[in-house]
């Protein structure tokens, strides 16, 4: 993975629509639970199901390097990231919350 992939996502959180959005996207603590959620289910999903280009060691290293230069511990969002998932399955079904992780993967993906 190069260092393109770790600017790449700070210039697409920076390029949204209204500014205020940008702003509140750009904090710390949102931009690790971001990166937290995508290194997340591209992990769950892996990059033949969701037809990914960035797999599960390219959103590590994002995670490492955005946690580290934040400062904030990516281990309290990373969970986060797993209980609303596992929250999701219990109340909408294992099937539909697979198909929205795959559609987040994606998402996430498109964003690198």
């Amino acid at each position: 993975m190069n260092k393109f992939i770790g600017a790449a996502v700070a210039i697409s959180l920076a390029a949204m629509p209204c500014a205020a959005q940008a702003e509140e996207e750009m904090k710390p603590e949102k931009l690790v639970e971001f990166v937290s959620e995508c290194a997340y289910v591209v992990h769950t999903v892996g990059v033949d199901e969701g037809g990914l280009r960035h797999g599960s060691e390219d959103w590590q290293s994002v995670l490492a390097q955005v946690s580290e230069k934040a400062g904030i511990d990516p281990l309290p969002f990373l969970q986060q990231a797993k209980a609303k998932y596992e929250r999701s399955a219990k109340k909408m079904g294992a099937d539909w919350t697979y198909k929205r992780m795959i559609a987040r993967a994606q998402d996430c993906d498109q964003q690198l």
